[in-house]
């Protein structure tokens, strides 16, 4: 949806043999054009035109080799895929967070804290957490629930270990994490505050997740 929006906002036409160039978390990916449809004249208009983009198969200069091991075009070109963090000078890549995602590397089951009743609004807040693979809302009763129990929902949504990653706002930024600073005023065990001793209140909140 993003590319699509793309073209129509910066491009009044597209051609058969084009190169569209488009930006994903700090890397560059260049799509060549291979076919347009209608193809009379191998060119669309993307002015007040509902486009549909179709993905095609990466195409390699390789020779064939045998796979006991196939992949998807999408999963072996993301293995070779690098980025920086935004902050710092850290070098991510992609195939590592590919690995901390899947099912042999799940964390054990656990057992969630039990939502407040449906019809209680006092002193509940009903916590948005956004990642890279979609997003998950719960309530939680904010003078009980603790950062642990926060954390262990959003561990068992994503699927991966809670000391992992950190819960972040954008504005203002409030850094959740169940890893303590080194600094003397550090919590030893942010874990067990309540979420209203860490500053969430009745309402709602929404958290992206950040990797550690």
């Amino acid at each position: 949806l993003v590319l699509e929006q793309s073209l129509i906002r910066t491009r009044a036409t597209l051609s058969k043999g084009d190169v569209v160039s488009t930006w994903h978390r700090g890397v560059r990916f260049d799509l060549d054009v291979s076919k347009v449809i209608p193809s009379a004249f191998h060119a669309v208009t993307c002015i007040n035109t509902d486009i549909e983009v179709d993905i095609g198969e990466v195409q390699t200069g390789s020779t064939s080799q045998p796979q006991t091991n196939p992949q998807s075009p999408i999963e072996e070109d993301m293995e070779n895929i690098k980025g920086f963090r935004l902050g710092t000078g850290q070098t991510t890549s992609s195939s590592r967070s590919c690995t901390s995602l899947s099912p042999s590397k799940a964390p054990s089951t656990v057992s969630l804290l039990p939502e407040p009743p449906e019809g209680q609004k006092d002193g509940v807040c009903t916590i948005l957490i956004r990642y890279s693979g979609g997003q998950g809302k719960r309530r939680f009763a904010v003078e009980t629930a603790s950062v642990e129990d926060l954390f262990a929902f959003a561990s068992s949504i994503m699927n991966r270990d809670k000391h992992t990653f950190q819960l972040v706002t954008r504005f203002p930024r409030r850094e959740l994490s169940l890893v303590g600073n080194q600094s003397e005023n550090s919590i030893k065990n942010p874990g067990l505050l309540t979420l209203s001793e860490a500053g969430l209140q009745q309402g709602q909140e929404m958290f992206m997740v950040e990797n550690l």
